[in-house]
């Protein structure tokens, strides 16, 4: 944990644990050396707008947004001055687009949030930028379609959710297209094939 998580989990929404005057306007929080390892906004004892968290070299590694204590707005998390996580907070719960990069700059997710759970589609990438997989969450479960992908681009399965499980169709393809199985499930347990349709 840096002394960042330390100072601030020290805080009850930044109220002292020693019942001290309650928090108002800018902290810094010094570490070894004096080295500025936060720079925090309070306004009448909890966190209020942007709060940065540094890294051993003094750069940026984290910048949060806060409101009446909750984090709100924008938050992104840095490493050697490149963002690694980009996301959005509402009420304290992420909300809205998260996107999460490589330590090269490169998008390897990206996921929506309402209300602090998965809401929409979720993608992933490979080092290339294809598409690898993608899902689409309701309230926090799978809820519809999810496909993977061979790195052509061409579907490797493609199931189907609902409330988390699997739900009708699942199938696994070769990389021309051919099926290889096709299984058919319902509240996440195989079912036998329909009977064909005349």
């Amino acid at each position: 944990m840096s002394a960042a998580q330390e100072h601030t989990d020290g805080h009850e929404k930044g109220q002292p644990p020693d019942g001290s005057q309650a928090l108002d306007g800018e902290v810094v929080i010094r570490g070894e050396a004096g080295r500025v390892v936060q720079k925090s906004n309070f306004k009448g004892g909890v966190l209020e707008g942007e709060t940065t968290m540094f890294d051993e070299d003094g750069g940026v590694a984290q910048r949060v947004s806060f409101r009446a204590g909750l984090m709100d707005g924008p938050m992104v998390a840095y490493a050697k001055g490149r963002a690694l996580a980009v996301s959005s907070y509402k009420a304290g719960k992420l909300d809205g687009e998260s996107v999460t990069h490589d330590e090269e700059g490169r998008v390897v997710m990206r996921a929506s949030y309402k209300a602090g759970k998965l809401d929409g589609d979720s993608i992933w990438y490979d080092r290339e930028g294809r598409t690898v997989k993608r899902s689409q969450y309701r309230a926090g479960r799978l809820e519809g379609f999810s496909v993977e992908y061979y790195p052509t681009g061409k579907v490797h399965t493609r199931a189907q959710f609902k409330a988390d499980k699997l739900e009708g169709e699942f199938v696994e393809f070769t990389e021309d297209g051919h099926v290889v199985q096709r299984i058919y499930y319902k509240e996440g347990k195989p079912q036998p094939p329909p009977p064909p349709r005349r």
